[in-house]
């Protein structure tokens, strides 16, 4: 058997001890959470992290063992007990291009409709619902600009 890590052979009978990964307890407020796999978990530094000088520091990155099959993306974001969910049809062909953008890995802006999304929040005020057909998704790897180079309806090329 090889590991899926490092593809090196591992002997038969071996064993080695490992802490598995704990979702945060956020994803049980989110019932449509548990139709995905985790593919990547970041936790939001402190410090500015230089990204584009150095690698994610990723607590879950699955993208490394290589792709697998998808038809959606979510994304759940908490900050200080608040929290917002978004799945929707794929936006990307690859795994890599899912994660957080940087010069380094996916340096193309991702700006374009997005299909099919749900989202769900305890914030107040943010629009919740299933199959809303407005939204759209900006990821940059690189300097944030205004401009609404795909003509996003409804997006601003005056406001960061």
């Amino acid at each position: 058997m090889r590991s899926r890590a490092t593809g090196a052979l591992i002997a038969p009978g071996a064993s080695v001890q490992f802490t598995a990964f704990t979702p945060p307890a956020v994803f049980g407020e989110v019932p449509e959470a548990a139709d995905y796999d985790l593919i990547y978990h970041l936790d939001i530094p402190v410090a500015t992290p230089q990204w584009n000088l150095k690698p994610i520091p990723y607590l879950v990155d699955e993208a490394r063992y290589g792709e697998r099959l998808f038809d959606r993306v979510a994304y759940l974001m908490e900050l200080d007990g608040n929290w917002v969910f978004t799945s929707f049809d794929r936006h990307a062909a690859s795994l890599s291009q899912i994660g957080v953008p940087t010069l380094g890995t996916f340096p193309a802006a991702v700006q374009r409709r997005i299909d099919n999304l749900n989202v769900a929040s305890n914030v107040a005020g943010i629009v919740t619902g299933q199959g809303i057909e407005t939204g759209n998704i900006e990821f940059w790897g690189g300097n944030y600009q205004n401009t609404n180079a795909a003509s996003i309806p409804g997006a601003s090329d005056t406001s960061l």
